[in-house]
């Protein structure tokens, strides 16, 4: 079949082939905020380009940004649109966080092109570094993120309020079920979704015969002790949820679900008494430990198991938990580990394992020049099975995973992933062992056998995995399928979602069409009309005052470090002007007198337990005549802490401290109480924000304090305790046990260690407290 291409003066002639479904799908995003899905491997980077050409072209004056998940990702996007764009590189511009912001403020005026990481635009977007109003399109890669808190949802939320004339797009293989769908094209604002894949005949003429095979693999007697343990130790933590109450059945406990049961065991605390609820959560912890071995042996194989016991062996030895020692403690738990061990030792690894050896072989005994790609979703097994891999004579086999290190599992960086990537295309490495980071986004070339090591229930996965063959050629997919474990449940739930994923798209598709005849602008309420740029003069150039700044609005000073809550995101869409700073005290300042510490429940439990709470709330007092302590979140008693303990530390806050407490059920209740006060301050009383520093000399008082309560286990109000039952330091120092124990706070263990502190001899290789 000849090739035609793309004609158009922002286009590099003979770069864009003419693709009907892509010039359809195209057609369809110039016209409306739009999703668009396209299986892997279809041209969706294509269609963006073709969109950035057309508004280049259009609004020359105005900027074209792209936002891409990770780093390599974005070099990919870079090099596509300087090959195939008549735009002069110097202003196509690649942006993330290793470029420092102010480096960054200047990039954002140069370019014209900007391909950017979704983190690093929100925090620009929050600190004024780029202006919205200058972006005629922005287009969401990887769209099927556009969910809940993440960083993509800020940007599709302020791109849409502060320029309402820009496109927005949102390109995916796979954006999930239909609720993920409805709330992806709400946050973009969309009036279609637009979805062809393999079938439709406009794009046949591109793709080649995809064939799916599944091996039934059977697990050797070798496995029965572990799993015949383990399955025992499950059932009777289960046990000992059905006895609590917490659950009516053992059947259908995934591990999902029991992530689920600790949140539900939290709200329920109430209900229970301690033994009970601590019991449940304790079983609920080991469930889920039982549950990941379960999964590891039936999926990976001894080699992962082994690892698997090892490192919660190495966690237990460095933080002690008690949990932990529990888990490793249980009945036939060392028996089982030892078995493992044994297996290890001996070489087994899984059945799984041969398979693919001769799968691998015999591929490249039928054709020399093949390519294969292996799935798996464990960094360990990749690395395993690409080390098995290089024993047969012709393959070069190299494992592919993401860029997260630590001392124990090393990663790729992202130069080191882009060679792989180059060295697959040109051959050199013929068999590439992925992790999931094979499967989003990045342009892995074209194979001639995939296959999944283990089997994944999402849709999404599938869809990204399958689409990485049968492009440029036949392809074949294979699936290895573990007998009796959760490999076949999960093969079977990723066809079926798959099949229901184009029914819920082309709903979807019916109901947004729906509301367009019967004259609905949106499916959703409050989206607002598509409107078209302000004239030239009108936008904002930069340089200028920032995008959202208004007169009408207050200014709230925000501490750096709460950037990534999503506070912020509600604090924007009520259009505040935020001024972000590194802050000595509070995380938001809402006049010179009235600033605000906000804590989740967990960040308040924690900050107990550390016992930095109260010199925190301290420095707040005493640098704001209005101080307010935020707690946000439900399920305050859920903790390992005691109910008095909390109770008496609210008491100490509202009492000695005297400062306010304000509970919220989430981020937006405590942004929506952060804007109301801030207005009432600054419109009502011109009290405008104004950061104060606890930097210099402190007073006497707050000298004394600070040494007394920096002694192991003594917090500020038990040092203030101390100092008002025996005015110096001095006199502290020169007390007995029996003295000591007369102050609140202090017990027989405490007292023991005052007194050592101030009367053991100085040593080197003293034992601590």
């Amino acid at each position: 079949m000849s090739k035609n291409f793309l004609n158009h003066p922002r286009i590099k002639p003979d770069k864009v082939e003419a693709r009907l479904y892509q010039q359809l799908l195209f057609g369809a995003a110039v016209k409306e905020n739009i999703l668009l899905v396209l299986p892997t491997g279809l041209g969706k980077t294509v269609i963006v380009v073709m969109l950035f050409a057309y508004f280049l072209d259009k609004y020359p004056d105005m900027k074209l940004v792209m936002t891409a998940p990770t780093r390599p990702l974005i070099e990919q996007h870079v090099q596509t649109m300087e090959s195939m764009l008549q735009v002069d590189p110097e202003f196509i511009i690649s942006l993330s966080g290793t470029i420092p912001p102010p480096q960054r403020k200047g990039l954002w005026k140069k370019g014209k092109i900007l391909i950017t990481t979704p983190q690093t635009l929100r925090n620009d977007i929050i600190s004024n570094t780029c202006d919205l109003k200058s972006i005629s399109f922005l287009c969401i890669d990887e769209a099927h993120r556009l969910v809940g808190e993440d960083s993509t949802v800020l940007i599709a939320e302020q791109y849409r309020n502060l320029n309402p004339g820009g496109k927005l797009v949102g390109i995916t293989a796979s954006p999930g079920s239909k609720e993920k769908i409805l709330e992806i094209i709400k946050h973009l604002g969309a009036t279609n979704v637009e979805f062809m894949n393999e079938d439709d005949h406009t794009v046949k003429p591109y793709v080649h015969e995809t064939k799916e095979d599944k091996v039934i693999v059977h697990l050797p007697e070798d496995f029965e002790f572990i799993f015949k343990n383990l399955k025992a130790l499950f059932n009777e933590m289960m046990k000992v949820l059905i006895e609590t109450d917490v659950i009516k059945s053992k059947n259908s406990i995934t591990k999902t679900k029991l992530i689920a049961l600790t949140k539900e065991l939290n709200k329920e605390r109430g209900r229970l008494e301690d033994d009970e609820f601590f019991a449940a959560m304790s079983a609920v912890g080991h469930a889920l430990r039982i549950s990941h071995a379960l999964e590891v042996l039936e999926t990976q194989g001894v080699p992962n198991l082994y690892k698997y016991f090892e490192k919660q062996k190495r966690e237990y030895q460095t933080s002690k938990k008690n949990s932990l020692r529990k888990f490793m403690n249980l009945p036939h738990m060392p028996e089982v580990i030892d078995h493992t061990r044994q297996l290890f030792e001996s070489g087994v690894v899984h059945p799984k394992l041969d398979v693919l050896i001769q799968l691998v072989e015999k591929e490249f005994a039928k054709e020399v020049s093949s390519k294969v790609l292996v799935f798996t979703n464990y960094r360990d097994t990749a690395k395993l099975l690409s080390d098995y891999l290089n024993k047969i004579e012709i393959v070069n086999s190299q494992w592919f995973v993401g860029q997260k290190s630590s001392s124990l599992d090393q990663g790729l960086k992202q130069r080191e992933q882009v060679e792989i990537l180059n060295r697959f295309k040109t051959g050199d490495i013929n068999v590439l062992v992925s992790t999931s980071v094979g499967e989003e986004g990045l342009d892995v070339s074209q194979c001639d056998l995939v296959i999944f090591y283990d089997i994944v229930p999402s849709a999404t996965r599938l869809i990204q995995r399958t689409g990485r063959t049968g492009r440029a050629r036949k392809g074949r997919v294979i699936f290895l399928i573990a007998k009796g474990t959760r490999d076949e449940g999960y093969y079977y739930a990723s066809q079926n979602n798959r099949e229901r994923l184009k029914n819920e798209i082309e709903e979807v598709k019916s109901e947004l069409n729906s509301s367009k005849q019967t004259g609905l602008t949106n499916f959703f309420e409050n989206q607002g009309e598509n409107k078209d740029f302000p004239s030239k003069n009108e936008v904002i150039q930069d340089g200028d005052s920032s995008s959202k700044e208004s007169n009408s609005s207050p200014m709230i000073i925000m501490d750096l470090r709460e950037k990534g809550s999503s506070v912020v995101r509600h604090l924007l869409n009520q259009e505040i002007n935020l001024n972000v700073q590194q802050l000595d005290v509070a995380d938001y300042i809402l006049s010179k007198r009235v600033a605000v510490e906000r804590k989740t429940v967990e960040d308040f439990t924690s900050t107990l337990i550390r016992e930095d709470l109260f010199p925190q709330l301290l420095k707040l007092k005493q640098s704001f005549s209005k101080p307010i302590l935020v707690i946000e979140g439900s399920n305050l008693y859920s903790s390992t802490l005691s109910q008095n303990s909390i109770r008496g530390t609210i008491s100490s806050i509202l009492v000695d401290l005297g400062i306010p407490i304000l509970f919220t059920e989430n981020e937006e209740e405590t942004a929506l109480y952060l804007e109301r006060i801030a207005k009432r301050e600054q419109k009502r009383e011109n009290r405008t924000p104004r950061i104060k520093s606890t930097k210099g000399s402190n007073s006497m008082k707050e000298e004394q304090l600070k040494m007394i309560s920096s002694i192991s286990h003594i917090n500020l109000k038990t040092a203030e305790n101390l100092l008002n039952e025996f005015l110096t330091l001095r006199n502290i120092a020169n007390q007995n046990q029996d003295e000591l124990r007369k102050v609140r706070g202090i017990g027989k263990k405490l007292a023991n260690d005052i007194e050592l502190l101030f009367t053991t001899p100085f040593d080197e290789s003293g034992e601590s407290l």
